[in-house]
């Protein structure tokens, strides 16, 4: 039975969740692939239809192993020969957990999107990702869509731990227009005692085209901020409320990290400092 596009779209896909263990040969050599960008580096027909963006959040905490305290960080930003791009520039997810660094080291390794960061700082660790689910791995559309989440279901078949790793990605909408390596959005993963709290921090270089003209630039508050939640779902729509994207389009929805303005704005200056004001923020001085 063929799959439905839009049910593919926020399902996260399987096999980009484990290591290739298939054989490589000529310049494919000694890569670090997902078994899905394996099959699609070695197979001409291959093309897959499930998501590579959507990442389960319970991986992201298990990078803590088993350390009742300890920071997991992921930084998202742009640069020459980054995140295992080769001779060119491009944008992906460094990871570090408790202090270790768990980058791609050169071409060999990518990590253009969050899962595959993922991918390789469990690999760094040891740890053999979870695919087997006791829920479906596809994004739920009442708790996921819209401005607020109304699925109160405990028994829905739905996993709610999932992410669409873009809707943070998207929230850079005005990065530097030369070629320049920048940092612009931090997310960090706080376990203290066992207890999680998300926090993610807006850096400069998310709003260094931002027109001082754009009724925005009068109500973001002054760069780096940050917003913090037990919920990154919950952190995250804050953040799209104050950089304008209260209208949230499909989070799959194909995003190029160098294009911009293709979200509406439908939020007025009065509800945005509304937000604001509602809304906790931290502003960062250092």
């Amino acid at each position: 039975m063929p799959i439905d596009p839009e049910y593919a779209k926020r399902t996260a896909c399987r096999d980009h969740a484990k290591v290739y263990t298939g054989e490589l040969r000529g310049s494919l050599r000694m890569h670090f692939f997902s078994e899905c960008r394996g099959k699609s580096a070695t197979r001409t027909w291959f093309s897959c239809k499930f998501n590579h963006t959507i990442v389960n959040t319970k991986r992201l905490l298990a990078l803590s192993v088993g350390n009742p305290d300890s920071i997991i960080t992921l930084d998202y930003g742009y640069g020459f020969e980054r995140y295992g791009w080769y001779d060119g520039w491009g944008s992906g997810w460094d990871i570090t957990a408790s202090g270790r660094q768990l980058h791609s080291s050169g071409s060999m390794q990518k990590t253009t999107n969050l899962p595959e960061a993922l991918l390789l700082a469990e690999h760094r660790l040891g740890i053999a990702a979870e695919v087997d689910h006791e829920k479906v791995q596809s994004l739920c559309k009442a708790h996921h869509d819209g401005n607020t989440s109304s699925c109160r279901r405990v028994d829905c078949r739905y996993d709610h731990d999932l992410i669409e790793s873009k809707r943070m990605e998207n929230l850079v909408r005005w990065p530097p227009g030369d070629m320049s390596d920048y940092d612009a959005l931090t997310a960090e993963c706080h376990i203290t005692n066992g207890n999680v709290r998300w926090k993610i921090t807006m850096k400069p270089a998310a709003f260094a085209t931002l027109p001082s003209t754009n009724p925005l630039a009068q109500t973001i508050p002054s760069r780096p901020f940050s917003f913090e939640d037990e919920s990154l779902l919950t952190v995250i729509r804050h953040m799209e409320r104050v950089c304008g994207l209260t209208v949230i389009e499909r989070a799959t929805k194909h995003f190029e990290q160098m294009t911009h303005g293709t979200v509406d704005l439908t939020t007025d200056r009065t509800n945005r400092a509304q937000c604001l004001k509602s809304d906790r923020i931290s502003v960062n001085q250092d």
